[in-house]
């Protein structure tokens, strides 16, 4: 199973660059990914799957179709979070915050 980069960072053993969130982590040296795990560079593929992969998957049109008025304020949140460390997504997080805004005071 391939782990998956979580934050970019240069590998101090092989000196490459993991410059993409997401990227696939290959290496036999068990050790060296229990040290990146544990600092947070890469995570496992269970540990990767997320409340909100799916959309935040979808393309900006879909995304702003499935997110809506109706979707609880912690969950928008959240979502801000996670696009913002992963595709970092100028166009939705945007909708995000402007979702958020018109909801901020109903509650």
């Amino acid at each position: 199973m391939a782990d998956k980069v979580a934050k970019r960072f240069r590998d101090k053993v092989t000196k490459e660059e993991y410059l993409k969130i997401g990227a696939e982590y290959h290496s036999d040296n068990e050790e060296r990914k229990a040290e990146l795990r544990a600092r947070g560079f890469i995570k496992s593929d269970e540990e990767g799957k997320g409340k909100f992969d799916d959309v935040l998957s979808k393309n900006v049109k879909d995304f702003k179709a499935a997110v809506t008025n109706e979707t609880a304020k912690e969950d928008l949140e959240e979502m801000l979070k996670v696009e913002s460390e992963g595709k970092n997504r100028q166009s939705v997080k945007d909708h995000i915050e402007s979702v958020l805004s018109d909801t901020g005071g109903d509650e």
